[in-house]
């Protein structure tokens, strides 16, 4: 048995099917997931486990993303960060979002998603853990240039 830690993705969505189709692939690329039905369960989440990633989608009941980005961003922003939306029209960031990556729903394939996971949280794992614990996040996100 191994004492190597699996890096821990936070993903957040309200479609239980698109949760457990993003959860699975994750967990089959060697990632412990945690799931959430919105941003105050993520929020929830958050108070007691630090995930190496957030993935999370968009529109939501409740708290959506663009409550969601904005807190985590305030509270952690060693958080890599990656937005899921079939809302967006483009595959630049929806104004006002700031995050690490943007997928569109329908529009990416698993393996770009782990690809993406992956080089992010190895990009957050490789900065000494000093600056993991404080440092802003790893990309610069881009705002919708229309």
């Amino acid at each position: 048995m191994s004492d190597v830690r699996k890096p821990a993705v936070l993903v957040v969505d309200d479609d239980p099917g698109m949760r457990g189709l993003i959860s699975t692939v994750l967990e089959g690329a060697g990632f412990a997931v945690y799931e959430a039905e919105d941003g105050l369960a993520a929020l929830a989440i958050l108070g007691g486990l630090l995930p190496d990633l957030i993935i999370s989608d968009l529109e939501m009941p409740r708290m959506s993303d663009y409550h969601l980005v904005p807190a985590v961003r305030r509270h952690f922003p060693q958080i890599p960060l990656v937005v899921i939306s079939g809302a967006a029209k483009s595959e630049k960031f929806p104004p006002g979002i700031v995050a690490d990556a943007f997928l569109r729903k329908g529009d990416f394939r698993t393996t770009e998603l782990c690809m993406r996971v992956s080089e992010l949280v190895h990009a957050r794992n490789s900065l000494p853990q000093q600056d993991a614990d404080k440092s802003a996040s790893v990309a610069v996100a881009r705002l919708d240039e229309s």
